[in-house]
């Protein structure tokens, strides 16, 4: 007896952005319920009733990490302000509406930011009978971005009843701790920073720079990367001995960098030997079955290790460490400087970059570091 046909699977659905040749990547629904929970539970404990993200038209700044956050909305440009209440869904307001309710398949209600972004926030407020509620604003009194002074004055002349508050850093720890999807998504954009690396270091080091730029460029567009916001950025040593390159890229908004000091065929010995070390130290004492607490802690780790290597070989080495959080944009540790004490939560993803010197020679490499429960470890081999 034959047994009946089972039903071709379907292909998972695709989400296209306009000029984008690759699909949209996307999160699952799971993802969007663990994150609309978490930020409910704050707006909770805030007692507010709704959380109004303004517009900005600066991919890294808090404003529009937060709106792609929580609506999957925004990216290229894009200006995104959201209102999300403790009850229901969020309400996206920006430009190009109808492209986004094809590009994404979380947020099922977008307006069209024409004639204002403003008067599209007043009247979904009144819509959900918040007129007279205390209501969150990111950037209202924060040094963050601000939201603009226009639209806050408009906002308080038509919602006078409305009780207006800081907002800013509501959400700030739930999106420190990256989940499952959010890393894997962070995994491919640090593989693209390094194959990017890879491909630059390949190169003809005499090459003229455009020639290197175009190597990088190529690379991250084949692997499907966001365009970076930052660099890449190189530095070249007067003697040309060496050249260090930082590579950013991105899948889906959340981005990653990594650096790596390249010699040049001329280098003399001592050159080769302190890009090996930059290696050597970074993965030694950024990497282990060990906890730190704080990027006080990490940092005091990497001057111990740095330590026994200057007593081991005999010389001094003087060395640099700068810490920032990856992700969409304003990820904590908010701050590239490891001088205060910010928390390293389970979860948290971070840019690392070491640089050492000796003997006159002088080099640097960085990777992401993912802090779970037990362990830093990096966040690719």
């Amino acid at each position: 007896m034959q047994s009946a046909a089972q039903p071709a699977a379907q292909p998972p659905p695709r989400y296209v952005r306009p000029l984008n040749l690759a699909a949209y990547p996307y999160f699952s629904n799971e993802e969007r319920a663990r994150r609309w929970s978490l930020a409910r539970e704050a707006l909770e404990r805030a007692e507010f009733a709704a959380l109004v993200v303004p517009p900005t038209g600066a991919a890294w700044e808090l404003p529009h990490a937060l709106a792609r956050y929580l609506t999957h909305v925004g990216g290229g440009g894009s200006q995104v302000a959201v209102v999300f209440p403790a009850q229901g869904g969020p309400t996206a307001i920006t430009t190009g509406a109808a492209e986004w309710a094809r590009s994404q398949p979380w947020c099922n209600r977008l307006l069209d930011a024409e004639p204002s972004f403003t008067g599209h926030i007043v009247s979904e407020l009144r819509e959900l009978g918040q007129d007279r509620a205390r209501i969150g604003v990111v950037g209202l009194e924060s040094g963050e971005p601000g939201t603009p002074h226009g639209m806050m004055a408009q906002l308080r002349q038509e919602l006078p009843g409305v009780t207006w508050i800081d907002g800013t850093f509501l959400l700030e720890a739930i999106r420190a701790a990256k989940s499952r999807e959010e890393i894997a998504f962070l995994e491919r954009a640090a593989h693209s920073a390094v194959a990017a690396l890879d491909a630059v270091e390949k190169q003809d080091p005499t090459a003229p720079l455009t020639e290197q730029l175009a190597a990088a460029f190529q690379t991250l567009g084949v692997l499907g990367s966001e365009l970076p916001l930052r660099g890449p950025w190189r530095e070249e040593r007067a003697d040309l001995q060496s050249t260090t390159w930082e590579i950013e890229a991105a899948w889906g908004g959340y981005r990653a960098r990594a650096a790596r000091t390249h010699v040049s065929p001329q280098a003399s010995s001592a050159q080769r030997d302190v890009v090996a070390l930059a290696t050597d130290l970074w993965r030694e004492a950024l990497t282990g079955t060990w906890r730190p607490s704080s990027a006080i802690e990490l940092r005091e780790q990497v001057a111990a290790v740095i330590a026994r290597a200057a007593t081991h070989q005999g010389t001094p080495i003087t060395w640099e460490l700068t810490l920032e959080g990856c992700g969409l944009g304003a990820d904590l540790p908010a701050s590239k400087s490891p001088e205060s004490d910010e928390p390293l939560r389970p979860g948290m993803v971070v840019y690392a970059r070491l640089g050492v010197a000796k003997r006159g020679a002088a080099a640097a490499y960085g990777a992401c570091l993912i802090a779970t429960s037990r362990e830093v470890r990096a966040l690719t081999p």
